[in-house]
């Protein structure tokens, strides 16, 4: 969403976004250095989250990238070792577990303060 865009990059983080599984695929092929996580939908047009972190879990480049789904899915199954995060989510929620895969974007230690939810 681009709340959520408008949000990491308001806290220093560059946000990249991919509006379905394809395009997000085709990302993670041009990129020149890898991304610290991935956040996704599981329902998106043209490949949907299920079928992204299976395509995902194949490469062995992206294999060590985390990946945290974001879901209003009341699928009690989700994607083995993946973090979840229901929707409708807490922003704060979301920036803490993008703090705490990707360090803090304006250098030194995640405070407390910064990780209070």
């Amino acid at each position: 969403s681009s709340a959520l865009i408008d949000l990491l990059s308001s806290e220093g983080y560059e946000a990249v976004p991919a509006y379905n599984g394809l395009e997000a695929i085709e990302l993670l092929k041009d990129r020149k250095e890898d991304p610290c996580l991935i956040l996704t939908d599981l329902m998106m047009p043209k490949m949907n989250g299920w079928d992204l972190i299976k395509t995902l879990s194949t490469k062995d480049v992206v294999i060590t990238i985390p990946v945290v789904v974001m879901s209003a899915s009341t699928n009690s199954k989700m994607p083995d070792g993946k973090k979840v995060i229901k929707k409708p989510f807490n922003l704060d929620i979301v920036l803490f577990l993008v703090k705490e895969h990707c360090g803090n974007p304006n250098g030194g230690p995640i405070t407390k303060d910064q990780t209070s939810l």
